[in-house]
């Protein structure tokens, strides 16, 4: 079996053009889910190389149709995720994660709020560029971006000046935190309220769908009035677990509707002071590995990428035992496991307040 696995930094000829964000954390993320798949016994893994003779769609379909799946990891901005899962879905290949229509409606933030607010789902208050926000400031974002690039915290005025690529959120204070899930078609197993799976069933062609969902991380972020991506640690504590699952499983019953939504991808929240969960928020999701990944490899006694492979292949999933103690990951690809016993193995109810300064 062959996998092909491409990431978009480290297969351009000219990749110190791109921000430093977007090159770290993709390197990040194609070591350790190569390493992953290498360990697999009869797998082969496949990569892009930056240099070549070919342009980089006839190169990448050449080594699609090489291959029996190919997982893609690419920034959502500039259709680039969207288009490299089309040339994927028109290869020999298979993807092992969402597919290219799924990516194109909820990579899109202003979609996937106007979707939220529909279903009735927690999310900040949400305005497209152009509009005049009814606020005093609100957090800018690109409404196709990745990495926290061109995030920051602005007065809401200056929103009505820019195009419809942007938006400008509520801003919400609490806790910046992200939980992953890898979703498959196989028959969901009973799970009980300690591990931390959740097994969603829905009419899909006949067939069920089942979705795990793995432990939650708190997100680092910095940088004054913007939301630089720092890393993160998990798992949250068990109270936080809960909220921040009750939070999503609501989205995850909807997304599971959507026949795309396969492989891995990460849903970003806010966990908000309340300790009822009211402040709590949904936003945004990420239809691909995100860096969180590599807490979790950290955090798992077995191999992810084996419950990638059967997610795809419609195997049941089954979670792997999770190590007792705190990993630690930032944005460079650098982790440590804490354990338990460890007095710095701790996230307390005092980090969940974090407020971040007003652009000038």
């Amino acid at each position: 079996m062959r996998v092909f696995i491409y990431e978009y930094a480290s297969a351009q000829p000219d990749a110190q053009a791109l921000p430093i964000s977007v090159r770290r954390e993709g390197r990040a993320m194609l070591e350790a889910i190569t390493a992953d798949f290498k360990e697999i016994p009869g797998l082969d893994v496949v990569l892009l190389p930056s240099t070549r003779s070919q342009c980089e769609e006839v190169a990448f379909r050449q080594v699609a149709d090489s291959c029996d799946w190919a997982l893609v990891i690419a920034p959502e901005f500039d259709a680039l995720l969207e288009t490299r899962c089309r040339w994927v879905e028109t290869s020999n290949a298979r993807l092992l994660g969402p597919s290219a229509e799924f990516v194109r409606e909820f990579a899109d933030k202003w979609n996937l709020y106007r979707l939220c607010s529909d279903w009735g789902l927690p999310v900040p208050r949400t305005w497209l560029g152009g509009a005049q926000p009814s606020l005093e400031h609100c957090v800018l974002k690109p409404r196709w971006g990745a990495g926290s690039l061109g995030v920051r915290r602005i007065r809401a005025g200056t929103l009505a000046s820019l195009s419809d690529s942007w938006i400008g959120q509520e801003y919400c204070p609490g806790m910046p935190a992200s939980i992953s899930l890898i979703a498959g078609t196989s028959a969901a197993q009973p799970a009980s309220i300690s591990t931390p799976c959740l097994p969603v069933l829905a009419n899909l062609q006949r067939r069920t769908r089942q979705v795990a969902l793995l432990p939650p991380a708190r997100q680092l972020l910095g940088g004054g009035s913007s939301f630089e991506y720092q890393g993160g640690q998990l798992p949250l504590p068990a109270h936080l677990f809960r909220r921040t699952r009750k939070l999503v499983e609501p989205l995850v019953e909807k997304l599971v509707e959507h026949p795309g939504l396969r492989g891995y991808c990460g849903i970003d929240v806010v966990l908000g002071e309340p300790a009822d969960g009211r402040a709590d928020r949904i936003i945004e999701l990420n239809c691909r590995l995100t860096t969180s990944y590599l807490g979790l490899r950290a955090l798992s006694s077995g191999n992810l990428a084996t419950l990638l492979l059967a997610a795809a292949e419609g195997k049941p999933l089954s979670l792997p035992a999770w190590r007792n103690g705190v990993a630690n990951f930032d944005a460079a690809g650098q982790t440590t496991f804490v354990p338990a016993q460890s007095p710095d193995c701790r996230i307390t109810d005092h980090d969940i307040v974090q407020d971040l300064p007003l652009e000038a």
